[in-house]
């Protein structure tokens, strides 16, 4: 994972202009996730909070944001406790969580033939290279 320092992260968020009190709750939570490389899927949760309360304004820090999420975490699909594959992020504008979560497994389902009925993905941080 590639840590931001303080200031990098601070920067990032100050891009971001709440709306409403969640979403400032939102930004803090992700200062707090990415200052201390906290659980990956509550990143990607407060991205996609952030990215919906935003959708329709220009706004660079989401985009930098987005940017920084998929350099930096995969999906991680398991199956009986193995991993079976990882795939990268890739977050399209306008989508929300469960609609994402719900294409990348439909889309496992159709690309994929894992003998396997009960999938499961999970976010996770990329290994550093």
């Amino acid at each position: 994972m590639e840590r931001l320092t303080p200031h990098e992260v601070d920067e990032l968020l100050s891009l971001l202009t709440p709306h409403t009190a969640k979403h400032a709750d939102s930004i803090l939570d992700l200062r707090e996730l990415l200052l201390q490389g906290g659980h990956p899927g509550k990143c990607v949760r407060c991205f996609f909070t952030l990215s919906q309360s935003l959708a329709g304004t220009p706004n660079d820090g989401v985009a930098r944001l987005r940017r920084w999420l998929e350099r930096n975490i995969e999906l991680s699909v398991t199956a009986n406790g193995k991993c079976l594959e990882t795939i990268p992020f890739r977050s399209h504008p306008g989508t929300d969580l469960e609609t994402f979560c719900r294409n990348a497994i439909r889309n496992i389902r159709l690309d994929r033939a894992y003998r396997q009925r009960a999938i499961t993905i999970r976010f996770q941080y990329r290994a550093a290279a």
